[in-house]
């Protein structure tokens, strides 16, 4: 087995140290700066996308449990304010979207539906860091959750 010197590992450090305080104030200014190459996506609006999402959930996956979640639902919880940074402040109604087990989640993997509503409902998020005020985005999480 070789062994490495303590100058060869404080060298690798010092340097993965200077990488990491030096590189992220750069990499907005090379991400703006548009030296990618690649030219713009086409964006091709059809009026229309998903509108079910499908799935297994395993309860070899999880923690699920039949005498914890004897009555399981699946749901679309609208995570906005986690990612704002609120955790506790509590989701409305209108981001909250039910689905339904097609097939039992015991003993399991159990499968889901839900189905998408024509309108977005959630609130929206700005993530793109552009210092721009923008429309934003919804965010949701895939949830299950016992007898709602």
């Amino acid at each position: 087995m070789h062994k490495s010197s303590p100058k060869f590992h404080f060298v690798g450090m010092l340097f993965a140290l200077l990488a990491a305080l030096l590189l992220p104030p750069l990499l907005p200014a090379l991400a703006q700066s548009g030296t990618t190459g690649l030219p713009p996506a086409d964006i091709a609006n059809d009026e229309g996308g998903p509108i079910v999402v499908k799935g297994v959930a395993s309860s070899a996956n999880f923690a699920f449990l039949p005498e914890l979640y004897p009555n399981p639902t699946v749901l679309l919880l609208d995570a906005t304010n986690l990612l704002a940074g609120a955790p506790e402040t509590y989701v409305a109604e209108t981001g909250q979207i039910l689905g339904v087990f097609t097939q039992p989640l015991f003993p399991g993997p159990g499968q889901f539906r839900i189905n998408l509503p024509i309108e977005p409902t959630g609130a929206t998020l700005d993530v793109d860091n552009d210092g721009e005020d923008d429309a934003g985005v919804q965010v949701f999480a895939l949830q299950v959750a016992s007898n709602l």
